[in-house]
């Protein structure tokens, strides 16, 4: 009698505990699983994907195109003008950020001259003027007799532009000074 009591004790406590244990398990990682979809679904959101990195990059690339133009710009490649933006933005002092646009109004001329065109001094949102706008910008600023009238001239057509780039939804998010 004691032979069979202990088999049929384990037989139930088996049977009693395994159905739980493995439904229980089965559960478990059904949870465990969507806890971790749900996971990845959170950083899909949070974290954009490289096309969506470089479509913004561009974006902004052509906001900063149509309202702060690089000297020479029209002589580069976007890849150009992106790192030349970036390296700025790296710089901490601003000698360190002038000396780099010296070289770099250095290095266009050579380019220019290379071409064989003229390389005129960028207006900011110069991308969104007339011919005939950039034209009297320019008379215009001829004519200022100071440095005080000339910047003071710059400020509100700065001011203009960026009315004007919000008119048209570019909606420009920060601006940089004329490069």
């Amino acid at each position: 009698m004691k032979n069979s009591i202990v088999p049929a004790v384990l037989a139930v406590l088996v049977l009693s505990t395994a159905p739980g244990a493995w439904a229980g398990g089965q559960k478990g990682g059904a949870q465990m699983d969507r806890q971790q979809q749900t996971n990845q679904d959170r950083k899909q959101v949070h974290r954009p994907d490289k096309q969506q990195m470089e479509t913004r990059s561009q974006e902004q690339d052509r906001v900063h195109q149509q309202l702060d133009p690089i000297y020479g710009g029209e002589l580069m490649s976007q890849q150009e003008r992106l790192e030349y933006r970036e390296q700025l933005r790296a710089k901490e002092a601003t000698q360190e950020r002038d000396q780099l646009k010296a070289e770099h109004r250095s290095n266009m001329q050579q380019r220019a001259k290379e071409r064989g065109v003229t390389v005129q001094e960028p207006i900011y949102g110069q991308n969104m003027m007339s011919q005939e706008d950039k034209l009297r910008y320019r008379e215009q600023l001829q004519t200022m007799q100071t440095e005080q009238e000339r910047e003071q001239f710059m400020a509100e057509h700065r001011a203009k532009m960026q009315s004007r780039a919000q008119q048209q939804t570019l909606q420009p998010d920060d601006v940089e000074e004329a490069e």
